[in-house]
């Protein structure tokens, strides 16, 4: 995969795009082994060793940017930051010292780079092009652990993830589903939670693509004596959930309530209505769906992504297997 050229062919290699929408996207994991796609090197234009150094070293990271972690537990700032530093009129805070950020890192701690894709042009790239793929948002962290240690604790993920293998080894665990395909507010707690049913169990080398569906809980490992450095890139799908609620913001915007009491829609909870406002409701409701345009809504909802590097059109983006608008 050259500079400039990354699609999603490219990184699913022997597995074709259509093969991927049916059989695996938002359903079961995927695993790619570089000798299925183009060889260990791979993904070296997306980010090395010594890129990620330069990082820590160049870019200015600030706590918010980052984390340190390992066996489940994160470092306090204080141990590599500086609190505050004169900023014009004013001071800023929190600024990593790089040669700590070195002596963590030694010690047997993680460092997590949260949106590489500001910094790192290469990374920017695959990210933009998963946004324009999937119709959908993409954030990307990056992990460099050290060999034989372990961050976090089992933990399920919100996002759809697509973890490009970049250097050294990491031992990954994926177990069955703790949440069903969960919505952007069901995040899993920051300690984990307990695994499941094992479903795949590897050793990701250079060049490996691991494909997990948002909710399969997973546990990751360093490898002795072999450090690690991998870039997961979260793809966040458009849901109908996301829909739903952006038809209930419409109606929301809409004046016109009898009574003194706002609209406001709970998608979860049980409807208690009087019967007056329940035929209010009904009318509100069968007004706005005549006259609301549905794919309208939705391409205002990925309007900064459109567009499909492999030709995969928006209702395959979103699951509609009938190729109807939202």
């Amino acid at each position: 995969m050259g500079p400039g050229t990354h699609s999603l062919a490219d990184l699913l290699g022997s597995v074709s795009v259509d093969t991927f929408l049916t059989e695996h996207w938002e359903r079961t994991p995927l695993l790619v082994r570089a000798q299925q796609a183009g060889g260990p090197e791979r993904f070296a234009d997306v980010l090395t060793m010594d890129a990620f150094d330069a990082l820590i070293a160049e870019s200015g990271l600030r706590g918010s940017t980052f984390r340190v972690a390992r066996d489940g537990q994160a470092v306090a700032p204080e141990t590599w930051g500086v609190p505050t530093l004169p900023w014009g009129p004013g001071q800023v805070e929190n600024f990593a010292r790089p040669e700590r950020m070195f002596d963590l890192l030694r010690d047997g701690w993680t460092v997590v780079l949260e949106n590489a894709d500001r910094t790192c042009g290469p990374v920017a790239a695959v990210s933009r092009m998963l946004r324009e793929s999937f119709a959908a948002d993409c954030f990307v962290h990056t992990f460099l652990t050290p060999a034989g240690t372990r961050a976090f604790a089992p933990h399920y993920d919100v996002q759809d993830a697509f973890v490009l293998q970049c250097g050294g080894a990491k031992h990954w665990r994926v177990h069955a589903p703790h949440i069903e395909q969960p919505l952007r507010d069901e995040s899993c707690h920051y300690h984990g939670v307990e695994p499941g049913e094992l479903r795949l169990d590897v050793r990701l080398e250079p060049g490996d693509l691991l494909y997990m569906p948002r909710g399969f809980v997973h546990s990751v490992a360093g490898v002795p004596d072999v450090p690690s450095l991998h870039v997961t890139f979260g793809v966040v799908p458009t849901t109908w959930h996301d829909v739903v609620q952006a038809v209930i913001a419409h109606l929301e915007r809409g004046s016109g309530a009898p009574g003194d009491l706002a609209l406001r829609v709970d998608t979860r909870g049980t409807v208690r209505l009087p019967e007056a406002r329940e035929d209010w409701l009904d009318e509100q409701v069968e007004d706005t769906l005549r006259d609301l345009d549905i794919a309208a809504v939705v391409e205002e909802l990925v309007h900064r992504r459109r567009g499909h590097s492999d030709g995969i059109p928006l209702s395959a983006a979103l699951g509609l297997d009938d190729g109807s608008p939202a």
